[in-house]
């Protein structure tokens, strides 16, 4: 009897405990490694922006049916060498947060928070934009470094979102030392 006991209590504990298998991406072309819970698939093509016409790299995945997340992003912007100086601090944060504009806009969500967030050495901003009626919502995070501009964007069907692997995702993301 204590045994069936015991299963009972233990059992739901063992199943909520079964993590994902998450295993580091890192990629050469880029310069980055992140944490990921499922095999990237990636994407490329060119995008159009006032500064001129860039290629645009995709990293993505679905979450598993266990996962509370739906779906893990990355997108990569390559600027041309020498757009973004050191010292432009004024028009990197003005880009960052067009971009974040841009990507709410695109949801036809509300951003329901923004602040600024280092990720291992990265000076960012980080966001939840709010979608769908408020059913689903979108953390992301969105930096300016080296003329290379990222977007780490997790999606999921609640508006508060609130789980380990939007964080794990989020902070894994680094970048690797450029040969110079």
């Amino acid at each position: 009897m204590m045994y069936k006991i015991l299963i009972a209590i233990f059992f739901p504990l063992i199943l909520m405990s079964q993590d994902l298998t998450w295993d580091t991406y890192e990629n050469d072309a880029f310069q980055f490694s992140i944490y990921v819970p499922c095999e990237l698939e990636s994407k490329s093509r060119v995008i159009e922006t006032v500064f001129g016409e860039f290629p645009n790299m995709s990293f993505y995945c679905e979450g598993t049916k266990e996962d509370p997340n739906e779906l893990y992003m990355m997108s990569i912007i390559q600027y041309s060498e020498g757009l973004f100086p050191e010292d432009s601090i004024a028009l990197k944060a003005l880009v960052v947060d067009s971009t974040m504009m841009q990507i709410t806009t695109q949801l036809y969500g509300e951003l329901s928070y923004n602040s600024a967030k280092n990720i291992n050495g990265v000076d960012g901003e980080v966001g939840r934009i709010v979608y769908n009626g408020g059913d689903a919502s979108c953390k992301l995070w969105v930096a300016i470094h080296q003329d290379v501009l990222y977007v780490l964007q997790v999606f999921m069907k609640t508006e508060n979102g609130l789980n380990d692997g939007i964080d794990q995702f989020l902070n894994s993301f680094r970048l690797k030392r450029r040969e110079e």
